[in-house]
């Protein structure tokens, strides 16, 4: 990040500067003005700095946040100048809208406001401090996996779930699920005032002017800078450290000195975030060619479905989950709205196909996937182990043999189970597609690894050739 150029909103530093002191008079410069609020302005902004190796950098100061006293804004626009940190102050303009303008020639936005995500794109990332050291990194390629939506939704998603001083009219997860088949909040309101969005219609139907003013609110605009004053074409962020010491000691902020060095190496990196399972949708032509292709070359493949009801008789079939490496999972969804460009149908000659190769399928309690596949009017053939039984054939005194605890204990990983996902009277097609591929793909991984410490522990108790003797897989 060294070279990057950071656009930093200074709402958050000056709002928790504020909330932090009270008022407290609890710093003073020689002449007898109060510097507290102006410390603790500094000091984070200076934490900041270090912490993300900033050397090229804009402070925004705007009108939009809450009421911030006048005096602690003129003291921080000062104290910057002196410090030689370029600021803008947007007086009378959205910090939001003035992010908006900066944000195709800067690298990343600094803020403490969510709705600032919708500004993320291939050119401009958004770094949101958390309490401590901690900070959220989202970039166009992550903000799906960190909001649930894209940029352009952003403002509809807040909006939907904003409380306000009251219930929010969509539970997160509602909300980002309703944007994902829907597109937009106007969408959205359209649909329910036709009667088409079940129990929660009525809400967004009663609440949809205000939504529709508040989505607005949240949209940021790119600004003008003919109404803003400061420097913006210079950009280095306390070129001169000695000089930049002097100031901070006129002030009497001593113990801010310590920050000014950089560090040896930069402490934060976008690409630094932690290795996750590579759980992704099959929803196109290439990407069911590729787990075609994926099965087709695997000695086994796990599988799992998802479907409306545990009764294989009377369940909707939502989609089948395959994995053939660990930590790898492939979901196939088997509703049209969570398909792109390809119709339903083809995706389901595709999987006849798939279940037609000759790889060894395995699954947990494969027989609820066998029945309600054929149900459904698919066949699923080679059907080598069932997980489940291979777990009651080893471990007969354990009471549970369901895949949370099966996982639990030989695997000693704890998973998310169908009630820890769908909330009472829903299903999956109430929560966001993304939770329903991770929760689909992980019981697919799950039965997979449970497969080979299965037959590892069937082999060492001698039992593997009794198992799959009476499972009719070895005559």
């Amino acid at each position: 990040m060294a070279d990057s150029l950071f656009v930093i909103d200074s709402t958050f530093l000056l709002e928790a500067s504020r909330n932090s002191f009270h008022d407290a008079p609890l710093l003073q410069e020689s002449s007898g003005r109060d510097t507290t609020m102006l410390f603790g302005f500094a000091r984070d902004l200076l934490r900041l700095r270090k912490q993300l190796g900033m050397r090229k950098a804009l402070v925004v100061i705007g009108d939009d946040g809450p009421c911030l006293p006048d005096s602690l804004i003129s003291d921080a626009i000062d104290f910057l100048k002196r410090l030689r940190v370029p600021v803008l102050y947007a007086k009378g303009v959205r910090v939001g809208d003035v992010c908006a303008a900066l944000a195709d020639r800067c690298t990343w936005i600094v803020t403490g406001n969510k709705a600032r995500l919708q500004l993320t794109s291939d050119r401009c990332g958004v770094i949101l401090p958390k309490k401590g050291n901690a900070l959220d990194v989202v970039t166009v390629a992550s903000i799906k996996d960190y909001l649930g939506v894209g940029p352009r939704q952003v403002a509809s998603l807040f909006a939907l779930t904003e409380k306000n001083g009251r219930n929010s009219v969509l539970t997160q997860r509602q909300a980002v699920r309703f944007l994902e088949l829907h597109g937009t909040l106007e969408t959205v309101l359209k649909r329910a005032a036709a009667g088409d969005l079940g129990q929660v219609a009525r809400k967004l139907v009663t609440r949809s002017d205000p939504l529709r003013e508040r989505c607005c609110e949240l949209q940021f605009t790119a600004a003008s800078f003919g109404n803003v004053k400061g420097r913006y074409a210079e950009t280095n962020f306390v070129e001169e450290a000695g000089a930049a010491a002097s100031v901070l000691k006129e002030y009497g902020f001593w113990s801010l000195v310590r920050l000014l060095p950089f560090p040896e190496r930069e402490l934060v990196r976008a690409e630094e975030n932690p290795p996750r399972s590579d759980y992704r949708a099959g929803r196109t032509r290439a990407e069911l060619d590729e787990l075609h292709n994926m099965a087709e070359a695997a000695e086994v493949c796990a599988l799992d479905t998802e479907a409306s009801d545990k009764d294989p008789r009377n369940a909707v079939l939502y989609g089948i989950a395959f994995s053939v490496r660990e930590k790898q999972g492939v979901y196939v969804p088997l509703m049209q709205s969570d398909l792109d460009g390809v119709s339903l149908e083809e995706v389901r000659t595709r999987l006849e196909k798939i279940f037609r190769i000759k790889t060894n399928f395995v699954g947990h309690n494969i027989k609820f996937d066998y029945l309600i596949l054929r149900k459904h009017g698919l066949r699923l053939r080679n059907i080598h182990f069932d997980t489940m039984l291979a777990a009651g054939e080893c471990f007969g005194d354990w009471d549970f043999f369901n895949l949370g605890e099966v996982a639990r204990r030989l695997l000693g990983t704890k998973i998310k189970r169908y009630g820890d996902i769908i909330e009472k009277e829903q299903t999956f097609l109430d929560v966001p597609f993304k939770d329903l591929v991770e929760h689909a793909c992980t019981d697919a991984d799950m039965s997979l690894r449970l497969f080979h410490r299965l037959s590892v522990e069937l082999r060492n108790r001698q039992l593997e050739d009794r198992f799959l003797t009476r499972q009719g897989l070895r005559p």
